[in-house]
């Protein structure tokens, strides 16, 4: 089964810890590639879109989509007594 990722192992020498970083670092998790199907990212001047990008597991009777999860990202809230949210 070829992964959208699965060339980083060959080209990068230490590609476990690439992708399982130590913890407390932020970093991505891969939960759905996309299917291969040949198409191709196309800007908006190119016209006709080709549709949704199906995710590897989607069929007919059960559309899935590539999905990530943005692990242990550090984020900033700032709380006020003022309106204006």
């Amino acid at each position: 089964n070829d992964h959208l990722f699965s060339h980083i192992q060959f080209q990068h020498p230490d590609w476990f810890s690439a992708f399982h970083p130590t913890v407390g670092e932020p970093h991505v998790q891969i939960f759905e590639e996309p299917k291969q199907r040949g198409m191709r990212f196309r800007y908006k001047c190119e016209g006709r879109s080709a549709g949704s990008i199906p995710g590897e597991r989607s069929t007919d009777s059960n559309r899935t989509y590539p999905s990530i999860q943005f692990l242990r990202k550090w984020t900033y809230l700032r709380v006020t007594s003022e309106e204006g949210y």
